[in-house]
């Protein structure tokens, strides 16, 4: 959820058959959990009900569980016009209303896995996800009352919930599947996540047009639902698990009650201290520079200005605009696996890193030539159809509505070849997140990598909360023009090539190329 949102990478993984501290990483949220079971054999664990045919079972429902945290994620962005309409808020307010939900993940990917000790996972999983299902109804109700503050409230205690929804989901399902399968496993919840991004985009406006704002805002409050039971179905599935091996191996330790148990000896590992933040180190910090200035140019642009750029600018249908603007997350729900498979073969993180934020340059320079030629010409060709009234600012945002709607019903044909860009957009997201995030582990202690991915989780949400308002008040101050919020993309992608290369150079000077090898 944008997660704050790092692209999907399905490794490094949790091995369930180990006690040791491992690293999940999976989309929005990077962190460290311990994986603990309650078997003391290798012999045991084989025979263990988690391992039989009934885990494919728990996949399928965790998988969609997670659908639903998605899909409302994005349900905001893809209903924009109508969210506006229906509470009479501005563009920067809309911006507000995306940005909060990283608010609260600027503090709690400090703690690493210590709410998931403390409560144990089951009990995680249900708590996360009341949290992510009640902002969702409380978001509808504001919708509903058209009251701006109740949907603002919704998106914060959604935020409580979502990334943290991701860590215990996680956490559950490496309990469920080993070695390779666990690869498989986190693919599939990686697929199905982002395809409640897609789903989204390509259905809410239709849901708008057909029954209005609030109602299309209650469907994804059913579907939140439908993945409230699936989480239901999870945990009784995994409590049932602790009692067939029970009686089936003789164990009678639950293991939501031996994480909890084992909290005290391990929190001092899952908080975060400053000293250990003072011990990362300056190639660490270069990856989260490079994560930051990053990821701000593509979420942010997924969620306030992709759809009325599109929209604005060329015409597009606001349904063929949400479409369009899913199309990332589908390239990235199907190729993030691929490219992680890549890069692990070829190494070079760096280079690859650095050739990313080039693709990310060349897409926005690419967005602002369309948006100053094609779009231009568009707008000059209405010119005559659209009484120009700058005598204020209400006028000059009157205009440009009139020409949009002039737009969106003439028979100009719009530009589709913007999809290619969009696409080039989803393949350099998915590069980066599959060489950025391996690197972490690479450049800090073993002791200090579950801090370190807390730190970059938290201060990635720092910008993410804070780009959204940024950039809606960029073109709101640039009278409804989009080239301010391009400039400013790319230059956060030319700080990220810079501090790519320098991070190459420290690799190979300094780190014997640890970060460039296989």
């Amino acid at each position: 959820m944008a997660t704050a949102r790092g692209t999907a990478r399905d490794t490094p993984l949790m091995d369930p058959t180990s006690n040791e501290d491992q690293v999940v990483d999976v989309d929005r949220v990077q962190l460290s959990v311990t994986s603990r079971t309650s078997f003391t054999s290798s012999d045991a664990l084989l025979k263990s009900h988690r391992l039989s045919k009934a885990r494919f079972v728990v996949l399928t429902m965790g998988a969609f569980m997670m659908f639903g945290s998605y899909y409302f994620f994005d349900q905001c962005s893809a209903s924009e016009q109508g969210v506006r309409e229906q509470l009479n808020i501005t563009e920067p307010q809309f911006g507000l209303l995306q940005s909060v939900y990283s608010w609260p993940n600027m503090i709690l990917p400090l703690f690493g896995g210590l709410l998931i000790d403390v409560f144990g996972i089951r009990k995680s999983l249900l708590l996360f996800m009341s949290l992510v299902f009640a902002g969702q109804v409380v978001y509808s109700l504001g919708l509903l009352q058209k009251s701006f503050a109740t949907s603002l409230v919704g998106r914060v205690i959604f935020g409580l919930g979502g990334e943290s929804l991701n860590v215990a989901s996680l956490a559950l399902v490496a309990m469920w599947f080993k070695g390779a399968e666990l690869a498989f496993a986190m693919g599939i919840i990686i697929c199905v996540s982002r395809l409640g991004s897609v789903a989204a985009f390509n259905s809410q406006e239709q849901l708008i047009e057909a029954h209005g704002v609030p109602e299309a805002s209650f469907v994804g409050s059913a579907i939140m639902g439908f993945s409230f039971l699936n989480c239901l179905a999870v945990c009784f599935m995994d409590k049932r698990a602790d009692k067939i091996d029970a009686r089936t191996l003789g164990n009678t330790d639950n293991s939501d009650e031996k994480n909890k148990t084992e909290t005290e000896s391990s929190s001092e590992n899952q908080a975060v201290s400053f000293q250990q933040i003072l011990e990362l180190g300056l190639p660490y910090w270069l990856i989260t520079f490079c994560c930051v200035t990053v990821y701000i140019s593509a979420f942010p642009f997924f969620q306030v200005t992709s759809v009325s750029y599109l929209t604005e600018s060329f015409g597009f249908k606001p349904t063929d605009a949400n479409f369009i603007t899913s199309i990332p997350n589908l390239v990235s729900a199907f190729t993030s696996p691929l490219f992680g498979l890549f890069v692990d073969k070829r190494g070079k993180r760096p280079l690859f890193m650095i050739c990313s934020t080039v693709i990310f340059m060349a897409c926005f320079g690419a967005f602002i030539i369309y948006g100053n030629t094609y779009g231009r010409n568009i707008r000059r060709s209405l010119t005559a159809d659209v009484e120009p009234d700058t005598s204020s600012r209400a006028g000059l945002f009157g205009e440009i509505t009139a020409a949009a709607n002039l737009l969106a019903n003439s028979s100009y044909p719009q530009p589709w070849s913007i999809i290619a860009v969009y696409v080039a957009l989803g393949g350099a997201l998915c590069l980066f997140g599959a060489v950025m995030w391996p690197c972490i582990p690479l450049v800090v202690d073993a002791k200090l990598v579950g801090t370190a991915f807390g730190v970059t989780t938290a201060v990635q949400n720092l910008g993410l909360g804070t780009a959204p308002v940024a950039f809606t008040a960029l073109k709101d101050n640039g009278g409804g023009s989009f080239t301010a919020t391009f400039v400013v993309i790319i230059v956060s992608n030319a700080l990220a090539f810079l501090a790519g290369g320098y991070l190459h150079r420290i690799d190979k000077t300094q780190l014997g190329e640890k970060l460039g090898k296989p």
